[in-house]
C-alpha cells in the first residue's frame, strides 16, 4: 500500500514545481513586457488605444465562451482517473473532451460572425472596432482544443510544456508590438501581432495532444456538467474584468475606455501574479480529496493563498498607497488623475487575493451547484453594475462595477466552502501577511508625503511591498513551506 505521506509530498511537489515555473515565466515576460506596454500606451492616443481596449474586451468575452470550461473539466476528471490508477479512463476522458471541443469550436465560429455583425451595425465607431475584431478573432476558434490540451497537461504535471506555450506567445507578441510601433502607430498591426502570437502559442500545445481513437468517449454527462459550471465561472469573472471597459467604450466614449484600460491592466497585474501559484492547485487538490487527506488540502490552501499575497504585494501596495505617482510615472501625466478609481479597483482585487483559491476548492469538491450559483451572482452583479454605475460615474463607476462583484463572490465562496467542508486557510498564517501589506501601505504613504520624486516614492513602495511581507512570510512558514525552503537551501549549498 502506498504511504499517504509519500502521496502528499508528490502532490505538493507537483503543485510547487508548476507554480515556481509559472511565476518564473510571468516575471520573465513581465520584465520584457512592461516597458513595451508603457510604450504602447504612450505612443497611441487614448481614442486609438480605446479602440484596441474595446475590441480586446469583446474578444476576451468570446474567449471565455470558447474555453467553455473545457480545461478545468479535463484537468479535474483526468486527475481523478490518475488518482484511481485508471489509464484507460484517462484516455476516455481526453477523447470525450476532444469531441466536446469540436462542437464548441463550431459554435464559436458562428458566434464570431454574429458578434462581428452586431458590432458593425450597432456600436459607436463600429467600423474601426470591427476591423480590429476581424483581425483578432481567428485564433478564438482554436481555443477549445487549446484548453483541452492544457487541462490534460495540468493533470499530468507537465509545467514545461504549459509555460513554454505562454513564453512563446508572450515573446512573439512583444516582438510584434515592437515591429508594429516602429513602422505604424496603428492598433491594427498590434492586433495582427496578437493574433499571430496566440496562434503560435496554441499550436505549440495542441499538436502535442494525443487522442487514442481506439478508446470510446466516457462520462460525457459528467464532463458536460463540470465544463458548464466552469464556463459560468469563466463568464462571470470575464464579465467582471472586461465588461466595464466594453460599456465605457460603447455607452460613454472610446477615449474614456482608452484611459481606463491601462489602469485596469495595471491593477489586474496583481491579480495575474497572485493566481500563478493557484494555477497548479486543482490537480493536487483533486488527488488529496480522493485520498481523503484533509491535512494536505488545508496545507495547500494556506500555502497557495500566502504565496499569492506575497507575490502581489508590491503592486497592491503602490496602487493603494500612491496611485497618482504610479500612474503618472508609468503611463504619463494624463493618467495621474485616476487615483480614486485605481484605489477602488485595487481594494477589490486585494480582497480576492486575500481570499485564496476558494472557488477552485468548490469545484474540486464537486459542489457544482453552489459553484454555478456563485458564478451567476458574479455575472449578474457585474452586468447590473456596469449598466447602472458606468453611465452615472464613468471611470469610478467602472471600478465599482468590478470591485463589488469580486468582494461578494469571494465572500460567498469562502463561507460556502467552510460550511460545506470546514475548509479554510490558517487565519494566523494568512492574516499576518495581509497585515504586513497594510503596514507597508501606511509606511509608503508617510514616505511619499516627504518626497517630491515619483521614482523614489514608487521604488520605495515596490521594495517595502515585497520585503515586509517576505519577512513575515519567512517567520511564519507552514510545514510544506519549510520543507520546500529546506530542499532548495540544501540544493544551493551543494551547488
Amino acid at each position: 500500500m502506498t504511504d499517504p505521506n509519500e502521496i502528499r509530498q508528490v502532490n505538493k511537489n507537483d503543485a510547487f514545481t508548476g507554480a515556481f515555473m509559472a511565476t518564473s515565466r510571468f516575471f520573465l515576460t513581465t520584465v520584457i513586457g512592461i516597458p513595451t506596454t508603457i510604450a504602447l500606451v504612450r505612443l497611441l492616443d487614448p481614442s486609438q488605444f480605446g479602440y484596441w481596449v474595446v475590441a480586446t474586451a469583446i474578444v476576451g468575452l468570446l474567449t471565455s465562451f470558447a474555453s467553455s470550461g473545457l480545461g478545468s473539466a479535463t484537468s479535474k476528471l483526468v486527475s481523478l482517473e490518475k488518482a484511481r490508477g485508471n489509464s484507460e479512463g484517462e484516455a476516455g476522458i481526453v477523447r470525450t473532451a476532444h469531441r466536446a471541443a469540436l462542437f464548441v469550436a463550431i459554435l464559436t465560429s458562428l458566434l464570431v460572425l454574429v458578434v462581428g455583425f452586431i458590432i458593425f451595425y450597432f456600436a459607436k465607431s463600429g467600423s474601426q472596432v470591427v476591423l480590429l475584431f476581424a483581425v483578432l478573432s481567428p485564433y478564438v476558434i482554436f481555443i477549445p482544443f487549446y484548453h483541452v490540451a492544457i487541462g490534460n497537461l495540468f493533470a499530468n504535471a507537465k509545467p514545461k510544456k504549459i509555460e513554454g506555450s505562454h513564453i512563446i506567445g508572450s515573446v512573439t507578441f512583444l516582438i510584434g508590438i515592437g515591429i508594429a510601433l516602429t513602422f505604424s502607430r496603428s492598433a491594427i498591426w498590434i492586433a495582427l501581432a496578437r493574433s499571430v502570437s496566440m496562434l503560435l502559442s496554441y499550436l505549440f500545445v495542441i499538436k502535442g495532444l494525443k487522442i487514442d481513437r481506439r478508446v470510446r468517449p466516457i462520462r460525457m454527462r459528467e464532463f458536460v456538467s463540470n465544463s458548464a459550471s466552469a464556463l459560468m465561472n469563466s463568464l462571470g469573472f470575464s464579465a467582471v474584468n472586461r465588461l466595464d471597459v466594453l460599456v465605457l467604450g460603447t455607452a460613454v466614449s472610446v477615449t474614456d475606455s482608452g484611459l481606463y484600460g491601462p489602469l485596469s491592466s495595471l491593477a489586474s497585474m496583481a491579480q495575474s501574479i497572485a493566481t500563478l501559484p493557484a494555477s497548479y492547485f486543482l490537480p493536487s487538490a483533486i488527488k488529496s480529496i480522493f485520498e481523503k487527506d484533509r491535512h494536505a488540502i488545508l496545507d495547500l490552501y494556506t500555502t497557495v493563498t500566502r504565496a499569492g499575497i506575497l507575490l502581489s504585494g508590491p503592486v497592491l501596495v503602490v496602487l493603494i498607497a500612491i496611485p497618482n505617482q504610479v500612474l503618472g510615472l508609468a503611463l504619463g501625466a494624463r493618467y495621474s488623475h485616476l487615483a480614486f478609481p485605481a484605489r477602488i479597483l485595487s481594494i477589490g482585487i486585494a480582497f480576492q487575493i486575500f481570499s485564496g483559491p476558494n472557488g477552485t476548492l468548490l469545484f474540486a469538491f464537486n459542489k457544482l451547484k453552489l459553484f454555478t450559483i456563485r458564478s451567476v451572482v458574479t455575472f449578474c452583479m457585474s452586468v447590473a453594475g456596469c449598466i447602472v454605475l458606468v453611465p452615472m460615474f464613468k471611470l469610478t463607476g467602472a471600478a465599482l462595477a468590478t470591485t463589488l462583484p469580486l468582494v461578494v463572490s469571494n465572500l460567498i465562496s469562502s463561507i460556502t466552502i467552510y460550511l460545506a467542508e470546514q475548509i479554510y486557510p490558517s487565519l494566523i498564517k494568512t492574516g499576518l501577511p495581509v497585515l504586513a501589506i497594510f503596514a507597508s501601505v501606511a509606511i509608503v504613504v508617510v514616505v511619499a508625503a516627504h518626497t517630491t520624486s515619483q521614482p523614489i516614492a514608487v521604488m520605495t513602495g515596490l521594495i517595502l511591498g515585497f520585503t515586509i511581507p517576505l519577512a513575515v512570510f519567512l517567520t511564519t512558514l507552514t510545514d510544506s513551506e519549510s520543507q520546500i525552503v529546506s530542499k532548495y537551501s540544501a540544493r544551493l549549498k551543494r551547488n
